[in-house]
């Protein structure tokens, strides 16, 4: 009878908290707590919302990623900066990360212009931290 030699299967790692990174564990605490108090106050999809389209918001999107930068009190800043965040559903947040050319040209505005009032809040931490 013929054999078919199947790969040996890779075990998983299992997951270890007490191994897991501290900076994350710091980042995602403090950003759980932001994100809850953003939802409270923009509970629909803040792209659907200027086209005049009511649809609650599923995810929270960082206008400017945390991972952008390797300085840790700057990604602490970016993580818990409430003004970092844009309340989407999830073919928006889609959209927005793969196909920004998919959006119109109200929701391309809107969302410049939060990510230029964050680079600018971004310039004055970095301003007043140095």
């Amino acid at each position: 009878m013929p054999y078919i030699k199947r790969p040996i299967k890779k075990k998983r790692i299992k997951y270890n908290k007490y191994q897991h990174n501290k900076n994350h564990t710091r980042y995602y605490n403090a950003y759980r707590d932001i994100r809850q108090e953003y939802i409270r106050r923009h509970p629909l999809d803040e792209l659907l919302f200027i086209e005049g389209i009511i649809k609650p918001m599923e995810e929270c999107h960082h206008l400017i990623e945390i991972s952008s930068t390797k300085d840790e009190d700057e990604r602490m800043f970016l993580a818990t900066c409430i003004d970092n965040l844009i309340s989407l559903t999830k073919q928006n947040h889609i959209k927005v990360h793969n196909y920004p050319e998919r959006l119109t040209d109200r929701q391309r505005e809107y969302l410049n212009a939060k990510i230029s009032n964050m680079n600018k809040i971004l310039y004055e931490y970095r301003c007043i931290r140095d």
